[in-house]
């Protein structure tokens, strides 16, 4: 025994989220609708993740998890869920900034984050609880963990910024 008590989960948004091309095939156990726009999740990241936290729950052991967004992996170029600034190219991690500069961004977005609290908020902790989310990777490190290119004061801290409101 350890005496471990919290544990930090990575969720890569990015390739949880499914194309709107690839949502139509899916079962709606790994769909959310927002504003009347469904979207789908990949079912075999979202049970490995169910396999984590679940385990983690039932040791008593507090999930936290850090949403992040990849620039590597399927279509990072065209991945809506990637802020339109990110220097996908040049980031040292490539961990970048979650989209939510337009309706439909912002939309996607609030699919992650609603369907993440329905799956893992639950009484019954039927796929585990995640007791907490981190927004924002790294916020002080800004170029290594949400590279923009180079932008003018202000930009970044907005990046960073913007997605909080709708995790809640």
């Amino acid at each position: 025994d350890l005496g471990v008590a919290h544990v930090t989960l990575n969720m890569v948004i990015t390739q949880m989220i499914l194309s709107q091309k690839e949502t139509a095939d899916s079962s709606d156990e790994f769909c959310y609708t927002v504003d009347g726009i469904t979207y789908a999740f990949d079912e075999g990241r979202v049970r490995k993740y169910d396999q984590d936290i679940k385990s983690a729950t039932e040791l008593g052991i507090n999930t936290i998890a850090i949403i992040l967004c990849s620039a590597r992996g399927r279509s990072a170029k065209d991945n809506p869920m990637i802020h339109p600034l990110t220097d996908t190219d040049g980031t040292p991690t490539g961990v970048v900034a979650a989209n939510t500069t337009t309706a439909e961004a912002e939309r996607r977005y609030r699919a992650v984050m609603g369907f993440l609290g329905r799956r893992y908020s639950p009484e019954d902790k039927q796929y585990g609880l995640i007791g907490g989310y981190i927004v924002g990777q790294e916020v002080q490190s800004h170029w290594l963990w949400q590279p923009p290119g180079e932008q003018p004061p202000g930009v970044c801290s907005r990046q960073s910024r913007d997605p909080v409101p709708l995790t809640c």
